[in-house]
């Protein structure tokens, strides 16, 4: 005689089968969101000591993270930053369909998409979140943040307050689009109540390789980069507050913020120029939207990017500034490097700025005077240095800039020579000059002395002056 349960179809084999398959399809998808997780972490965060609270699945497609504590490469335990939690995005069917494809799993080929919400974001860490976000605030998402400032090299969020700011925690979103020849990059840091920066750069890519299997690849080559920041307010509260707290107006900080933000740039070599230094003035005093498109041509290959010449990065640079809707050529120069001093003596670039200007008086009334006694006039130059804002670098460059400072191109000159009896006619330019058996080397023409070209190369430790004879030259690139 048949069970009543059998007559139904009621089958507690039918039943432990159906919880099976339900429990196999959580652990697969549970096992592809933490791999999910760690990937896209990494992939934002490349080198970092990255520590989790909890992951789970998210039903739409990804995972969720709570309680992430990150530590940058070289980075110790008072560089920590802190995100109460993280929601890894991808699109649903790259999401399920990649957590199928057992023998694929280690490289997930199926997902091209993948976004990153990391949200209450606190902590001390001044190192930048990414690359292309160096000169941004990590709190203030906004550019050269602390320049001008006396004593502070940087903001966190827990100085807003005294700045008269109503922050909430802020916000950074990281995200990539694997297309068929490249790869979408998009990146944004918000302080509501403080600012907002967002960027958007497109790598062009020549292999294959899924978007998480891979930390990026030297043959990637940038073509173009945009940033767009949203100023809410932090611009006119750090002029006052650092005014205030300096004992100096805003007119007076804005000229400091300027100058060291020049300093700034000279550590890596550029140098801005008056169009772009004026465009730049207007959002320091008025605050508002800036607004940064560059487009790179030739694209911006390994070879270059990992160069520490950056006049390579601007002689394929053409770029669009605009300040409260007044848009500008981006013009900036490159002049030999003038890093900052390896010291923990000073706590802010107007310091170290303030220091070398000083340094500048009194070499030169040394220069002047025999005198064991400097001048009164040095003296009071001195004791002032701490009240009065430093000329803009670029209306009253010092001897060492202007020693330092790219000479002008002239438009009719020629960008290559391969002709060795022309460099006599180049005297004071600059030039990368390849020389056979040897690398290039970035030189100045300084002259020439029985027939033989003279040129000048810097040392970090000097100025070099040395013979390139006719034998050994192959060509000179203009340095733009």
């Amino acid at each position: 005689m048949t069970r009543n349960s059998e007559k139904s179809g009621f089958s507690w084999r039918k039943i432990f089968l159906f919880f099976l398959s339900l429990i196999t399809i959580w652990w697969a998808c549970s096992h592809q969101a933490d791999a999910v997780a760690h990937r896209s972490v990494s992939l934002a965060f490349p080198n970092w000591d990255i520590y989790y609270g909890s992951i789970w699945l998210r039903p739409g497609g990804g995972a969720w993270i709570s309680d992430v504590d990150m530590v940058p490469l070289n980075g110790d335990e008072e560089d920590i930053y802190h995100f109460d939690k993280v929601a890894v995005e991808i699109p649903f069917f790259q999401f399920y369909r990649s957590a199928w494809d057992w023998d694929l799993l280690d490289r997930m080929p199926r997902i091209k998409d993948v976004t990153l919400h990391l949200e209450g974001g606190s902590g001390p860490m001044q190192w930048p979140f990414s690359r292309e976000m160096a000169l941004f605030g990590n709190a203030s998402a906004s550019p050269f943040e602390a320049n001008g400032c006396a004593e502070d090299g940087s903001f966190t969020a827990d100085e807003f307050p005294a700045m008269g700011l109503e922050a909430k925690p802020t916000r950074l979103t990281m995200a990539w689009h694997r297309q068929t020849d490249r790869i979408i990059k998009e990146q944004s840091i918000e302080t509501p109540g403080v600012s907002r920066v967002d960027y958007r750069g497109e790598l062009l890519v020549h292999d294959q390789l899924p978007l998480l299997s891979s930390l990026g690849s030297a043959d990637d080559e940038l073509s173009m980069a945009e940033w767009h920041v949203v100023d809410d307010g932090f611009v006119a509260a750090r002029n006052a507050y650092c005014a205030k707290k300096d004992g100096v107006s805003p007119s007076e900080f804005i000229e400091r913020h300027l100058s060291t933000s020049q300093r700034t740039l000279a550590a890596v070599g550029m140098q801005a120029r008056e169009s772009t230094l004026s465009s730049y003035r207007h959002f320091v005093e008025q605050g508002g939207n800036l607004d940064l498109v560059v487009n790179y041509s030739p694209t911006i290959d390994g070879s270059v990017r990992n160069d520490d010449d950056w006049s390579r990065w601007l002689a394929r640079t053409q770029g669009q500034l605009s300040v409260a809707g007044r848009s500008t050529a981006l013009s900036v120069r490159t002049i030999v490097e003038r890093p900052f001093p390896e010291t923990d003596q000073y706590t802010s670039v107007w310091q170290i700025l303030s220091a070398e200007q000083a340094a500048q008086v009194v070499a030169s009334a040394t220069a002047t005077s025999n005198e064991t006694e400097a001048p009164p006039a040095v003296i009071a130059a001195l004791a002032k240095r701490d009240k009065e804002p430093p000329e803009v670098a670029l209306k009253a460059p010092s001897e060492q800039e202007i020693l330092y400072a790219e000479t002008e191109v002239v438009e009719e000159r020629p960008d290559l020579i391969e002709d060795y009896a022309k460099l006599r006619h180049e005297v004071g330019q600059r030039f990368m000059l390849y020389v056979k058996g040897k690398p290039r080397v970035r030189v100045e023409i300084v002259g020439i002395e029985n027939g033989v070209i003279k040129i000048r190369r810097y040392l970090r430790s000097g100025w070099l002056e040395q013979g390139v004879k006719q034998a050994s030259f192959v060509r000179a690139e203009r340095v733009r």
